[in-house]
């Protein structure tokens, strides 16, 4: 054999060695993800090594199964330590980020530095992290902003439409006027989603009453939850009131 082709050789060995080695990680990542997945006992176990690898592995594939294990954690470092990777030129770990990074946050002050990461990516330029999102900001922390609205309140004009409902919710939640038109529209709809039922019950606003009788007629996806909206529509809670003062302040 040549030295050149001792040389290829070894270069395909490299290759398949790097290949496999990624294919480890990959799966070792994924299987820390299950072992801590509804036990928490296992966190203590579990975090520090995705926490290693998170800092030490560069390949795209290996960071987003990290960042998707990482998670399944549920708890602040995770979730703190996803951060800078919202901002990661790759769609996929931006994707992974975002959807990683507020399952888990308690503290107002987590959740805030959660929120300012999120808030850029309610206008990423690919549909599905915008989504997750606004999801992140409008329902997934109990946390209200001028900041969070803002970005709320422009996801409603979306042209994704799971992306610009999860902004209606999130107003919804926080009692936004806002929320009003955007629901009373696609509560006139041909189809209606069961989110925007939700968000009608959230928000509460007896404006709502006509258009939720009539949906009444027809749609039966989840007839509890619509009698529910329906019932809150009639008798607008105390919270909505106290949400729509503070907003005017």
């Amino acid at each position: 054999m040549s030295c050149r082709e001792m040389r290829l050789c070894s270069a395909r060995l490299c290759h398949y060695i790097y290949v496999a080695s990624i294919q480890e990680l990959i799966q070792r990542a994924e299987d820390l993800g299950t072992r801590v997945n509804g036990y928490p006992e296992f966190i203590p176990e579990v975090l520090p090594e995705l926490l290693a690898m998170l800092e030490n592995d560069q390949d795209t594939e290996v960071l987003e199964a990290v960042i998707n294990s990482l998670g399944l954690v549920c708890n602040e470092e995770a979730c703190l330590a996803v951060i800078p990777f919202a901002q990661h030129p790759d769609d996929a770990i931006r994707l992974a980020a975002v959807r990683s990074m507020s399952g888990g946050v308690d503290s107002e002050e987590s959740m805030a530095k959660v929120a300012r990461a999120l808030i850029p990516r309610c206008q990423d330029q690919n549909p599905e992290i915008r989504d997750w999102a606004l999801f992140g900001i409008g329902s997934q922390m109990d946390l209200d902003s001028p900041g969070i609205r803002e970005a709320l309140r422009r996801g409603l004009s979306d042209e994704n439409y799971d992306a610009s409902c999860e902004a209606m919710a999130g107003l919804a939640r926080l009692g936004d006027p806002a929320a009003f038109p955007a629901i009373l529209h696609v509560l006139n709809a041909e189809s209606v989603g069961r989110l925007v039922v939700e968000s009608a019950a959230e928000l509460g606003d007896p404006r709502l009453s006509s258009s939720l009788d009539k949906l009444s007629t027809w749609w039966n996806v989840d007839v509890e939850l619509l009698k529910r909206a329906r019932d809150a529509c009639k008798q607008p809670s105390a919270r909505r009131s106290l949400h729509e003062a503070g907003s005017d302040t």
